[in-house]
């Protein structure tokens, strides 16, 4: 049986940076632990709309940016991880979740009332991305993996604790082992 993984936007864009020169040590990490996790054939990977959306603005900004520090984000970088996550697609190791029915009115719902009742700070995209995740889960009638290094998630699963019933965090920046694969 595989085990199934959802991909975050910044996961995406850590393994983008670890394809530049002079990267920082947790993209290396990220980078890697992600290729593992995609060339693995015990794990099913996907992403969406949105994650796509997210990764490439902000491959963009890093690309244009004019701080020296970003000069390794060029053009060729940019060209370089585009052709490899697009051939992972074409090739099957990653795929893209069609959008589930009412999802953005669904996150709107859910930040408004993170803001409302929490007071807590919850991005549109990240519950765009819980949503995936977890209409992903009961399709498939198993638990997702969403793919984050992003700790506003386990914030708003412990407010809306019945997304964790289809979702588990996974932190590649971390060491330790990646559930499901060998």
């Amino acid at each position: 049986m595989t085990a199934a993984y959802y991909l975050d936007a910044n996961t995406m864009i850590a393994w983008a940076e670890s394809k530049a020169k002079r990267v920082d040590p947790r993209a290396v990490t990220i980078g890697a632990r992600l290729e593992q996790l995609i060339n693995d054939s015990n794990a099913t990977v996907a992403l969406s709309e949105v994650t796509i959306g997210e990764f490439q603005s902000h491959m963009c900004i890093h690309w244009r940016n004019s701080h020296p520090d970003f000069r390794k984000y060029n053009a060729a970088w940019f060209e370089n991880v585009q052709g490899l996550w697009m051939r992972w697609v074409h090739d099957g190791h990653l795929i893209v979740l069609d959008t589930p029915p009412r999802a953005l009115e669904k996150a709107l719902v859910y930040v408004t009332s993170a803001t409302r009742e929490h007071k807590r700070n919850f991005r549109i995209w990240d519950a765009m991305h819980l949503g995936y995740a977890s209409h992903w889960a009961r399709t498939i009638g198993e638990k997702v993996h969403l793919v984050t290094s992003d700790n506003d998630f386990s914030k708003f699963t412990d407010v809306f604790p019945e997304f964790k019933k289809f979702v588990e965090l996974l932190d590649l920046s971390t060491t330790s082992p990646i559930q499901g694969i060998v």
